[in-house]
């Protein structure tokens, strides 16, 4: 069913994560700084996990600032990042607000 509003949401098609502040080093020289996020108690529940299972070839970073050599510093609600073409990254600690949260499964979807 959709709506005018988008799909419609289906109260059971969320994820509970943990988010992790992050900054990743691309191969080509950008840096994105934000949100990436952690499944608790799951089979990705650690940065590494993610990078080195080799089933996501995406890693989503929200709340991300990011940029790319010779270009200025850009902002995004969520950057994709290409996992293959991580070079680094670093984790820092959380920040006021960087609490667990649930993410929808759908792109666009509202909670």
């Amino acid at each position: 069913m959709v709506t005018q509003q988008g799909p419609a949401r289906d109260p059971k098609a969320v994820v509970q994560t943990h988010p992790v502040r992050v900054k990743v080093y691309a191969r080509n020289g950008a840096l994105i700084e934000g949100l990436a996020h952690i499944k608790p108690g799951a089979y990705q529940r650690r940065i590494s996990d993610i990078l080195n299972l080799g089933q996501m070839k995406f890693m989503a970073v929200t709340d991300a600032r990011y940029q790319t050599p010779g270009q200025g510093v850009n902002e995004s609600d969520c950057v994709l990042v290409n996992v293959d073409d991580i070079v680094m990254v670093d984790t820092a600690p959380p920040r006021p607000g960087d609490e667990s949260r649930e993410e929808p499964l759908l792109p666009g979807a509202s909670m």
